[in-house]
Protein backbone atom coordinates (compact mmCIF):
# COMPACT_ATOMS: atom_id res chain seq x y z
CA UNK A 1 0.00 0.00 0.00
CA UNK A 2 1.37 3.56 -1.08
CA UNK A 3 0.05 6.19 1.43
CA UNK A 4 0.82 10.25 1.97
CA UNK A 5 -0.34 13.19 3.54
CA UNK A 6 -2.31 13.87 6.58
CA UNK A 7 -6.32 14.14 7.08
CA UNK A 8 -9.79 12.81 6.32
CA UNK A 9 -9.27 9.71 4.56
CA UNK A 10 -9.62 8.80 0.94
CA UNK A 11 -8.60 6.25 -0.70
CA UNK A 12 -7.81 5.38 -4.68
CA UNK A 13 -8.67 1.92 -6.24
CA UNK A 14 -7.14 1.49 -9.79
CA UNK A 15 -8.62 -0.39 -12.93
CA UNK A 16 -8.24 -4.41 -13.53
CA UNK A 17 -4.44 -5.43 -13.78
CA UNK A 18 -3.19 -2.02 -13.18
CA UNK A 19 -1.08 -0.59 -9.98
CA UNK A 20 -1.96 2.00 -7.74
CA UNK A 21 0.45 3.46 -9.03
CA UNK A 22 -1.22 4.82 -11.96
CA UNK A 23 -2.63 7.58 -9.77
CA UNK A 24 0.53 9.28 -8.90
CA UNK A 25 -0.18 12.83 -9.87
CA UNK A 26 -3.35 12.21 -8.65
CA UNK A 27 -2.75 11.07 -5.25
CA UNK A 28 -0.07 14.30 -5.03
CA UNK A 29 -2.66 16.84 -5.45
CA UNK A 30 -5.50 15.35 -3.06
CA UNK A 31 -2.92 14.66 0.09
CA UNK A 32 -1.66 18.50 -0.57
CA UNK A 33 -5.02 19.92 -0.60
CA UNK A 34 -5.36 18.39 3.25
CA UNK A 35 -6.00 14.57 3.33
CA UNK A 36 -4.54 10.89 3.47
CA UNK A 37 -4.41 8.97 0.46
CA UNK A 38 -4.62 5.26 1.07
CA UNK A 39 -3.38 3.27 -2.45
CA UNK A 40 -4.02 -0.68 -2.04
CA UNK A 41 -2.09 -2.51 -4.49
CA UNK A 42 -3.95 -5.36 -5.55
CA UNK A 43 -3.41 -9.01 -5.18
CA UNK A 44 -0.98 -9.84 -7.99
CA UNK A 45 0.25 -6.20 -8.23
CA UNK A 46 4.11 -5.26 -7.07
CA UNK A 47 4.38 -6.48 -3.78
CA UNK A 48 1.24 -7.41 -2.82
CA UNK A 49 0.49 -11.21 -2.64
CA UNK A 50 -2.43 -13.53 -1.74
CA UNK A 51 -5.15 -16.00 -2.76
CA UNK A 52 -6.19 -15.56 -6.60
CA UNK A 53 -8.32 -18.20 -7.63
CA UNK A 54 -12.01 -17.75 -6.65
CA UNK A 55 -12.01 -14.63 -5.82
CA UNK A 56 -15.21 -12.14 -6.01
CA UNK A 57 -15.65 -8.92 -5.46
CA UNK A 58 -16.50 -9.56 -1.11
CA UNK A 59 -12.56 -10.48 -1.20
CA UNK A 60 -11.50 -7.31 -3.07
CA UNK A 61 -14.05 -5.35 -0.62
CA UNK A 62 -12.32 -7.35 2.68
CA UNK A 63 -8.98 -6.08 1.22
CA UNK A 64 -10.04 -2.21 0.76
CA UNK A 65 -11.49 -2.92 4.30
CA UNK A 66 -8.64 -3.99 6.01
CA UNK A 67 -6.38 -1.22 4.75
CA UNK A 68 -9.16 1.44 5.84
CA UNK A 69 -9.21 -0.26 9.27
CA UNK A 70 -5.19 -0.14 9.81
CA UNK A 71 -5.38 3.35 8.91
CA UNK A 72 -7.55 4.21 11.64
CA UNK A 73 -10.92 2.91 10.85
CA UNK A 74 -12.15 5.54 8.36
CA UNK A 75 -14.98 6.44 7.75
CA UNK A 76 -13.08 6.92 4.13
CA UNK A 77 -14.21 8.55 0.61
CA UNK A 78 -13.24 5.61 -1.81
CA UNK A 79 -12.71 6.47 -5.67
CA UNK A 80 -12.65 3.57 -8.15
CA UNK A 81 -11.63 3.43 -11.41
CA UNK A 82 -13.30 1.48 -14.53
CA UNK A 83 -12.96 -2.41 -12.86
CA UNK A 84 -12.36 -0.49 -9.38
CA UNK A 85 -15.65 0.73 -9.17
CA UNK A 86 -17.51 -1.96 -8.73
CA UNK A 87 -14.70 -3.14 -5.50
CA UNK A 88 -15.04 0.72 -3.87
CA UNK A 89 -18.82 0.14 -4.20
CA UNK A 90 -18.65 -3.34 -2.83
CA UNK A 91 -16.25 -1.70 -0.08
CA UNK A 92 -19.31 0.68 1.13
CA UNK A 93 -21.94 -2.23 0.71
CA UNK A 94 -20.18 -4.66 2.97
CA UNK A 95 -18.44 -2.25 5.00
CA UNK A 96 -21.00 0.96 5.52
CA UNK A 97 -19.00 1.58 9.12
CA UNK A 98 -15.77 2.15 7.24
CA UNK A 99 -16.97 4.39 3.81
CA UNK A 100 -18.73 7.85 4.20
CA UNK A 101 -18.81 8.01 -0.18
CA UNK A 102 -17.92 6.25 -3.13
CA UNK A 103 -16.71 8.06 -6.55
CA UNK A 104 -16.60 6.14 -9.87
CA UNK A 105 -14.46 7.22 -12.02
CA UNK A 106 -14.74 6.32 -15.91
CA UNK A 107 -17.46 3.38 -14.52
CA UNK A 108 -19.48 0.82 -16.57
CA UNK A 109 -22.70 1.46 -15.96
CA UNK A 110 -24.08 -1.73 -17.82
CA UNK A 111 -22.25 -4.97 -17.80
CA UNK A 112 -18.92 -6.04 -16.90
CA UNK A 113 -18.11 -9.04 -17.78
CA UNK A 114 -16.13 -12.38 -16.93
CA UNK A 115 -16.20 -12.49 -13.31
CA UNK A 116 -18.25 -13.73 -10.47
CA UNK A 117 -21.09 -12.32 -9.90
CA UNK A 118 -21.35 -10.25 -12.55
CA UNK A 119 -24.89 -10.85 -13.12
CA UNK A 120 -26.34 -9.95 -10.32
CA UNK A 121 -24.52 -6.66 -10.26
CA UNK A 122 -25.82 -5.82 -13.36
CA UNK A 123 -29.42 -6.13 -12.12
CA UNK A 124 -27.92 -3.97 -9.16
CA UNK A 125 -27.30 -1.22 -11.32
CA UNK A 126 -30.43 -1.44 -13.50
CA UNK A 127 -32.80 -1.69 -10.00
CA UNK A 128 -31.60 2.13 -9.75
CA UNK A 129 -34.11 2.48 -12.85
CA UNK A 130 -37.40 4.43 -11.81
CA UNK A 131 -39.44 2.21 -13.89
CA UNK A 132 -37.97 -0.87 -12.09
CA UNK A 133 -38.42 0.93 -8.44
CA UNK A 134 -41.96 2.24 -9.58
CA UNK A 135 -44.29 -0.96 -8.92
CA UNK A 136 -42.96 -1.22 -5.36
CA UNK A 137 -44.24 2.50 -4.81
CA UNK A 138 -47.58 2.20 -6.34
CA UNK A 139 -47.66 -1.05 -4.03
CA UNK A 140 -47.36 1.40 -1.21
CA UNK A 141 -48.89 4.09 -2.06
CA UNK A 142 -52.04 1.83 -2.35
CA UNK A 143 -52.53 1.50 1.62
CA UNK A 144 -53.74 4.21 2.12
CA UNK A 145 -51.66 5.61 4.78
CA UNK A 146 -51.30 9.46 5.33
CA UNK A 147 -47.92 10.61 4.20
CA UNK A 148 -45.27 11.51 6.87
CA UNK A 149 -45.84 14.41 9.21
CA UNK A 150 -44.09 17.22 8.11
CA UNK A 151 -40.78 18.30 9.65
CA UNK A 152 -40.71 14.76 11.71
CA UNK A 153 -38.26 12.09 11.28
CA UNK A 154 -39.63 9.12 9.62
CA UNK A 155 -40.03 6.26 11.88
CA UNK A 156 -39.05 2.23 10.86
CA UNK A 157 -39.40 -0.79 12.47
CA UNK A 158 -37.36 -3.76 11.14
CA UNK A 159 -38.31 -6.85 11.60
CA UNK A 160 -36.20 -9.80 10.93
CA UNK A 161 -35.21 -13.60 12.25
CA UNK A 162 -32.10 -13.62 14.64
CA UNK A 163 -30.78 -15.80 11.57
CA UNK A 164 -30.44 -12.67 9.91
CA UNK A 165 -28.75 -9.73 12.18
CA UNK A 166 -26.16 -8.85 9.06
CA UNK A 167 -29.40 -7.84 6.92
CA UNK A 168 -30.55 -6.04 9.86
CA UNK A 169 -27.49 -4.34 10.71
CA UNK A 170 -27.28 -2.71 7.30
CA UNK A 171 -31.04 -1.72 6.73
CA UNK A 172 -30.72 0.04 10.19
CA UNK A 173 -27.47 1.96 9.21
CA UNK A 174 -28.82 2.89 5.46
CA UNK A 175 -31.94 4.21 7.03
CA UNK A 176 -30.14 6.16 10.01
CA UNK A 177 -27.85 7.78 7.36
CA UNK A 178 -31.25 8.98 5.71
CA UNK A 179 -31.87 10.56 9.25
CA UNK A 180 -34.60 8.35 10.13
CA UNK A 181 -35.47 6.82 13.48
CA UNK A 182 -35.22 3.11 13.51
CA UNK A 183 -36.88 0.60 15.69
CA UNK A 184 -35.55 -3.19 16.16
CA UNK A 185 -36.42 -6.34 17.65
CA UNK A 186 -32.75 -7.56 19.00
CA UNK A 187 -34.44 -10.14 22.20
CA UNK A 188 -34.07 -13.80 22.27
CA UNK A 189 -37.58 -14.88 23.21
CA UNK A 190 -38.48 -18.50 24.41
CA UNK A 191 -41.16 -20.80 22.88
CA UNK A 192 -44.68 -19.61 23.33
CA UNK A 193 -43.80 -16.31 24.81
CA UNK A 194 -45.81 -13.20 23.59
CA UNK A 195 -44.06 -10.11 21.73
CA UNK A 196 -43.24 -8.20 24.27
CA UNK A 197 -44.87 -4.84 25.09
CA UNK A 198 -42.16 -2.64 24.28
CA UNK A 199 -41.85 -4.07 20.77
CA UNK A 200 -45.23 -4.26 20.42
CA UNK A 201 -45.43 -0.30 21.33
CA UNK A 202 -42.79 0.33 18.80
CA UNK A 203 -44.04 -1.04 15.95
CA UNK A 204 -47.52 1.01 16.85
CA UNK A 205 -45.12 4.29 16.33
CA UNK A 206 -43.44 3.03 13.35
CA UNK A 207 -44.59 4.74 10.04
CA UNK A 208 -43.27 1.40 8.10
CA UNK A 209 -42.79 -1.73 9.26
CA UNK A 210 -40.02 -3.26 7.33
CA UNK A 211 -39.89 -7.36 7.42
CA UNK A 212 -37.43 -8.84 5.98
CA UNK A 213 -38.49 -12.12 4.34
CA UNK A 214 -37.03 -15.16 3.92
CA UNK A 215 -37.09 -18.72 5.07
CA UNK A 216 -35.72 -18.25 8.24
CA UNK A 217 -38.89 -15.73 8.95
CA UNK A 218 -41.59 -17.75 7.82
CA UNK A 219 -40.51 -20.78 10.26
CA UNK A 220 -40.36 -17.79 13.06
CA UNK A 221 -43.54 -18.04 15.00
CA UNK A 222 -42.20 -14.49 16.58
CA UNK A 223 -41.62 -13.10 13.69
CA UNK A 224 -45.21 -13.69 12.31
CA UNK A 225 -46.96 -12.36 15.79
CA UNK A 226 -45.04 -8.74 15.15
CA UNK A 227 -46.01 -9.34 11.11
CA UNK A 228 -49.90 -9.79 12.32
CA UNK A 229 -49.95 -6.64 14.70
CA UNK A 230 -48.53 -4.90 11.74
CA UNK A 231 -51.01 -5.99 9.53
CA UNK A 232 -53.76 -5.16 11.77
CA UNK A 233 -52.11 -1.81 11.73
CA UNK A 234 -52.48 -1.32 8.19
CA UNK A 235 -55.97 -2.45 7.95
CA UNK A 236 -56.98 0.15 10.58
CA UNK A 237 -54.91 2.50 8.15
CA UNK A 238 -52.39 3.23 11.03
CA UNK A 239 -49.16 1.83 9.65
CA UNK A 240 -47.73 0.88 6.16
CA UNK A 241 -46.14 -2.48 5.70
CA UNK A 242 -43.40 -3.63 2.93
CA UNK A 243 -41.78 -7.59 3.08
CA UNK A 244 -38.28 -6.82 1.55
CA UNK A 245 -37.39 -10.47 -0.10
CA UNK A 246 -34.34 -11.47 0.99
CA UNK A 247 -34.46 -15.73 -1.07
CA UNK A 248 -37.12 -16.86 -2.99
CA UNK A 249 -39.00 -18.28 -0.04
CA UNK A 250 -42.93 -17.37 -0.91
CA UNK A 251 -44.51 -19.27 2.02
CA UNK A 252 -46.45 -16.16 2.92
CA UNK A 253 -49.66 -15.61 5.11
CA UNK A 254 -52.49 -14.47 2.75
CA UNK A 255 -52.82 -11.35 4.53
CA UNK A 256 -49.28 -10.34 3.15
CA UNK A 257 -49.05 -12.36 -0.05
CA UNK A 258 -49.97 -8.78 -1.76
CA UNK A 259 -47.19 -7.07 -0.30
CA UNK A 260 -44.29 -9.50 -1.09
CA UNK A 261 -41.68 -7.27 -2.97
CA UNK A 262 -38.73 -8.44 -5.37
CA UNK A 263 -36.36 -10.23 -4.32
CA UNK A 264 -32.89 -8.35 -3.33
CA UNK A 265 -30.04 -10.32 -4.37
CA UNK A 266 -27.16 -7.97 -3.30
CA UNK A 267 -27.11 -5.05 -1.14
CA UNK A 268 -26.98 -2.43 -4.01
CA UNK A 269 -30.57 -4.10 -4.60
CA UNK A 270 -31.95 -3.30 -0.71
CA UNK A 271 -30.50 -0.46 -0.41
CA UNK A 272 -32.52 0.85 -3.42
CA UNK A 273 -35.48 -0.25 -1.70
CA UNK A 274 -34.56 1.55 1.58
CA UNK A 275 -34.13 4.66 -0.49
CA UNK A 276 -37.30 4.36 -2.20
CA UNK A 277 -39.38 3.63 1.32
CA UNK A 278 -38.14 6.58 3.03
CA UNK A 279 -38.63 9.14 -0.27
CA UNK A 280 -42.39 7.65 0.23
CA UNK A 281 -42.20 8.09 3.69
CA UNK A 282 -41.33 11.64 3.12
CA UNK A 283 -43.89 12.05 1.01
CA UNK A 284 -41.35 13.35 -2.01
Amino acid sequence: MIAEGAGPVVVLLPSRGRDSEDYDEVAAGIAKAGYRVLRPQPRGTCRSTGPMKGLTLHDFARDVAAVIAHAGGGPAVVAGHAFGNWVARMTAADHPRLVRGVAILAAAAKSYPGFAGAKRLVEAVKIENADTLLPLIEKLAEQGVPKYRQNERPRFFISYPQERPQEADYVEIALMRQNCDVFRDDHTFEGGKPVLAEISENICRADIFVALWCKEYACSPWCHDELEQALNLREANRLRVVLLSLDQTRIVPPRARPLIGYTCHTRLELEARIRTLVDLAKGR
